[in-house]
């Protein structure tokens, strides 16, 4: 039966970021959020049960003491999405005295649980890295702090592994900046916990209430936007035309570059002609990745579109439309291969199409070379 566990991991030479090293506890899950889960029989989180005696989220039914249900984009189930196993490690010694590690997992746990399906069925595992940095910036105390989560497992169509990133300046005041520099006194200079004195005597310094409060608002809003783009692109993964579609019309950049690649690998032909107009998207990462999805889709119908692209004088969109053509495979896609095999004033393309003609059709081409 799968459970969640949320291991709460320092990095050697780091300090414990937060945690106090005599006494390792898990992190309380918020109301919402996804709990530490139990064993079966258990009582769930705020006392109640969860699904078949594990804990749910927040005290609701889970399933089988994974993430409670979250916000999908398709509403058609995805359960192998959800982690089962999340791990939160801090990557810097500034964290300690400001942002926990015991807080950034409440945090975490949140955030997946808000945003990922039940993971029942899942053996997907979450890990989440952050840090958080001093620095000056013309005079001013400016903390960078950062995020990076990695979804790792196998799914039905087959493996996972997807990573994000996620990060923010935050302006600090003065108590803030003395905090910062101040509590990170300790053993060989790492913190103590909550800015209590770090070995050898050396005294930290608690930061204000409001230091941690913005820290603790901006790192929710990060951890938010980054759980929400992991989730997508695992649901991308399941192939589901609409889903696909409905994300190709986002107002979101990213997300329509994770659906344009979806179009591809997925091979949806019924989507190639949503591609057609991203050909001329001014972002050349958007037009770039709808070239090279069209040729994945084997969509005949895209020929032409393509040759038209590959008139750019980008050498990156020829090569990729080449490529694109001899993906579509067809008599008429081969005829234009060929010819740029032949008569392409560019000798590396000339070449390109010369191979992607033997690899896919073992027909030599003749003429200028």
């Amino acid at each position: 039966m799968s459970q969640l566990v949320l291991l709460v991991l320092g990095i050697v030479g780091l300090g414990c970021c937060g945690c106090r090293q005599e006494k390792e506890e898990p992190p309380r899950a918020p109301a919402g959020s996804a709990p530490v889960a139990g064993t079966k029989g258990t009582a769930g989180a705020e006392g109640r049960p969860g699904a078949e005696g594990m804990p749910g989220a927040g005290g609701r039914p889970g399933a089988e003491g994974g993430l409670g249900q979250g916000k999908r984009g398709s509403g058609s189930p995805a359960p192998w999405c959800g982690p089962s196993r999340v791990e939160v490690r801090c990557v810097s010694m500034a964290s300690a005295p400001l942002l926990p590690e015991a807080i950034v997992s409440e945090l975490v746990l949140k955030a997946a649980s808000d945003r990922f399906p039940s993971s029942g069925e899942s053996s997907v595992s979450l890990a989440v890295q952050y840090a958080l940095r001093l620095s000056r910036v013309e005079g001013r105390a400016v903390a960078f702090l950062g995020f990076g989560g990695r979804l790792h497992g196998l799914g039905p169509k087959g493996p996972i592994d997807l990573g994000e990133e996620a990060s923010a300046d935050v302006q600090w005041d003065a108590a803030c900046e003395a905090a910062g520099a101040d509590g990170a006194a300790g053993a060989d200079g790492a913190a103590g916990a909550d800015g209590a004195a770090g070995a050898d005597g050396a005294a930290g310094v608690a930061p204000p209430e409001s230091c941690r409060t913005e820290l603790e608002e901006q790192s929710a809003a990060l951890l938010s936007g980054l759980m929400r783009r992991l989730a997508l692109r695992c649901e991308l993964l399941s192939c589901d035309g609409d889903l696909v579609r409905r994300t190709l019309a986002s107002q979101e950049e990213r997300d329509r570059l994770d659906a344009v690649r979806a179009v591809g690998e997925c091979r949806i032909e019924s989507a190639a002609t949503d591609l057609v107009a991203l050909l001329d998207s001014p972002d050349p990462r958007l037009s770039l990745a709808a070239l090279v999805a069209l040729g994945q889709t084997r969509w005949p119908g895209g020929v032409g579109h393509i040759v038209r692209r590959s008139q750019a004088a980008d050498v990156q969109v020829q090569r990729a439309a080449a490529q694109a053509l001899a993906d579509i495979g067809t008599e008429q896609a081969l005829r234009y291969l060929r010819d740029w095999a032949r008569f392409h004033p560019d000798p590396n393309l000339r070449e390109l199409c010369s191979e992607l003609i033997r690899s896919g059709s073992g027909e030599e081409p003749t003429g200028q070379q």
